[in-house]
């Protein structure tokens, strides 16, 4: 269970570069596949230049996705857009930034960012951790990494993880396609090959896709180029139980 009563690491206003909106931006995009769990393909299609202006509406409308929602209300959502894209087998394992899905705590979270010394907030009532400008080894990755702009952890309201996502942004076209390729193999060790692919990491410059639907566990991957911001990498590792 969730513990009652823990205290979050300072709340911080994210200091990416870039304008205001972009930064903005950044989170929707961010909160949409956390709180829906919609495939990575299609949220790299909102960063397209046609999908731009839909991103922008978003944010100047809407803020946040279902910011005002309850984490109850957040849940019965998620587990309808899980629901809808599952495989029929269960994963030979769910790997999700090293912390165990369905298992891992609130608590357990924060004490990892407290042991890597991060700034993170705490966002509906618990239900959804952010951390902000995360060295590459606090994930156990190679330092030449560098750091990762957010880390992001969702929870059902009973405290359980059901969620972990990371973004990498700013990049330069080789950075972005090293980082993504790296993250490839080692997911392509533990789980095979992926459900679904389109383009390949390796190839500098270029929008990639991946992702696994297993009837217990979901992974996606994107690697593609955001108006203004550079190459963004986004892996997200989810619970569709």
């Amino acid at each position: 269970m969730m513990p009652k009563s823990t205290t979050p690491a300072t709340p911080i206003a994210l200091k990416q570069p870039g304008s205001r909106k972009l930064r903005k931006l950044r989170t929707v995009a961010v909160s949409v596949t956390l709180v829906l769990g919609v495939s990575t393909f299609a949220i790299g299609a909102l960063h397209t230049k046609a999908g731009h202006p839909v991103l922008m509406k978003l944010a100047g409308l809407a803020g946040c996705p279902m910011g005002g929602a309850s984490a109850d209300q957040v849940e019965r959502v998620r587990r309808a857009a899980v629901a809808s894209d599952r495989g029929t087998v269960e994963a030979p394992l769910r790997p999700a930034l090293g912390f165990q899905l369905d298992k891992t705590v609130l608590g357990e979270v924060m004490s990892w960012a407290s042991k890597n010394h991060l700034e993170c907030e705490t966002l509906r009532e618990g239900a959804l951790v952010k951390c902000v400008d995360v060295p590459s080894e606090a994930l156990a990755r190679p330092k030449s990494q560098g750091t990762i702009a957010e880390v992001a952890f969702g929870f059902t309201p009973a405290g359980a993880l059901v969620s972990a996502t990371t973004l990498y942004s700013h990049l330069g076209d080789r950075a972005a396609s090293s980082i993504a390729t790296h993250a490839e193999q080692q997911i392509e060790q533990t789980l095979g090959t992926p459900a679904k692919r389109a383009g390949s990491f390796e190839s500098v410059g270029t929008t990639a896709t991946l992702s696994y639907r297993f009837k217990d566990y979901a992974a996606d991957m994107t690697s593609t180029q955001v108006p203004g911001s550079g190459f963004v990498v986004r892996e997200m590792y989810t619970s569709v139980l």
